[in-house]
């Protein structure tokens, strides 16, 4: 009996040794597996020429059929993302040029942000050289773009290298509020004009090699869209089917004169402003104003009345909530009883309230 225990105790020895062996060469000779979600580092060979890309891009397309990084680092402090637009249904080519500027353009310099060093809007700076689609009178014209940003706060841009020439499809945006004209172009929309014609975009769709029927007639484009060929058939789309462009636009003058600006705009009015916020983007803040006193109207029916609320938008220390203003303004759309959109009708049109500077405005308007 003790040696029939004695041998069953070696075999379970060597069997535990044995099995705990043979797991351990199993082991061995297979790899770990990785879950997807697990971080893996791997080390990327890039020629000393190419800045790597060190987080993934929130487009599918990082970088240029030659490897070359499409987009650049912009520095700026971190900010919100930028606001995504939604579509009922996404747009083919002809819906992205509908209503646009279409130029093309020689890149100068960039410029900086619009606005806050957080806006998210960036500003560049073009020489015109052809206006395929819309009248354009400047010889250098600003553009704004949103820009990209990555996970840990850095802005990105596509790569506009200066003196190379780009089509730009841009929407043309004038306000008091902006230091000058702006020609909006779109964050998903990149096409130089390069011989190879390669690395063109819009709405985030490589002309060159999209297969989508839907985006692009293949029965009336090129077999082909590398090289110029997808310049020349947007031409052809602006030849045969010109745009009317639609503008944002409420007027204003850029006189600093009080009576000039008396002249041209739609309204004078004095208001008590209420609770103001501060732009995320831009040196301005806007709230609900209250109308105390009419002074001028430009229609023969009264748009505005003593007791009215009105949203208004001043620039950054111009106004303090609850003191009294008199102020010019233009409207845009609306209806009686206040409804529209309200600009200033100048960077400078807004003065303390005063009886005496009440009856000068009167007096030269009688007059």
């Amino acid at each position: 009996m003790k040696r029939r225990t004695a041998l069953a105790l070696i075999i379970v020895i060597f069997a535990a040794l044995f099995g705990c062996t043979a797991k351990q060469s199993i082991e061995a000779s297979v790899e770990p597996s990785v879950e997807p979600s697990a971080e893996v580092s791997i080390e990327v060979s890039v020629e000393p020429s190419i800045e790597p890309i060190v987080e993934p891009s929130p487009t599918p397309f990082p970088t240029d059929e030659n490897g070359t990084p499409l987009f650049r680092k912009v520095e700026g402090e971190e900010g919100p993302a930028p606001m995504m637009v939604q579509y009922s249904r996404m747009p083919n080519l002809e819906d992205c040029l509908s209503g646009k500027y279409v130029i093309k353009a020689t890149f100068v310099r960039d410029v900086g942000f619009v606005g806050k060093p957080n806006s998210g809007v960036f500003e560049m700076e073009f020489k015109v050289d052809e206006a395929l689609n819309g009248s354009i009178g400047e010889e250098t014209i600003y553009t704004s773009m949103n820009l990209y940003r990555w996970k840990n706060g850095e802005y990105t841009i596509y790569n506009y290298v200066e003196g190379h020439q780009y089509l730009l499809i841009a929407s043309k945006s004038d306000s008091v509020y902006n230091e000058h004209t702006y020609y909006r172009i779109s964050e998903d929309d990149f096409l130089p004009i390069t011989d190879d014609g390669l690395g063109a975009y819009v709405f985030g769709k490589n002309l060159a090699t999209t297969i989508d029927s839907d985006f692009i007639d293949r029965a009336e484009a090129p077999a082909n869209m590398a090289g110029r060929s997808y310049i020349e058939y947007i031409e052809k789309l602006c030849e045969n089917s010109p745009w009317d462009t639609d503008d944002l636009y409420i007027p204003y003058t850029d006189s600093t004169d009080m009576y000039e600006i008396a002249d041209e705009c739609d309204f004078i009015i004095a208001v008590t402003p209420g609770h103001m916020r501060e732009s995320t983007w831009n040196y301005i803040v806007s709230g609900e104003c209250e109308v105390n006193r009419v002074i001028k109207n430009t229609s023969t029916r009264r748009f505005l009345y003593t007791g009215d609320e009105i949203y208004l938008t001043f620039f950054d220390g111009s106004v303090v909530e609850g003191e009294q203003y008199i102020v010019m303004i233009n409207k845009l759309g609306g209806a009686d009883g206040g409804e529209g959109i309200y600009h200033l009708a100048a960077k400078t049109a807004v003065y303390p309230y005063d009886e005496a500077t009440v009856a000068e405005l009167k007096e030269y308007l009688a007059g």
